[in-house]
């Protein structure tokens, strides 16, 4: 098999299969179960959108204002 050639169907799934197996028996994500991961991964994301909504609305306000700081200069 040369490098331009995708790898035949049945040696993409026994790949997939490997993954998924390594995953859901070694993965340090899943050692407590499906449940307490999508949890984990629930309270992780909703912190970093928390964190990132932040820190957006501090932009926005030096953006609006800088513009009113524009607006109030001009005659």
């Amino acid at each position: 098999m040369s490098g331009g050639e995708p790898l035949p169907a049945v040696e993409a799934r026994a790949i997939a299969n490997s993954i998924h197996r390594w995953i859901t028996t070694r993965s340090r994500m899943w050692k407590d179960g499906a449940a307490v991961y999508e949890a984990t991964f629930v309270a992780i994301q909703s912190a970093r959108a928390k964190k990132g909504g932040a820190a957006r609305a501090a932009r926005r306000d030096e953006r609006t204002e800088a513009m009113l700081e524009y607006m109030r200069g001009k005659p």
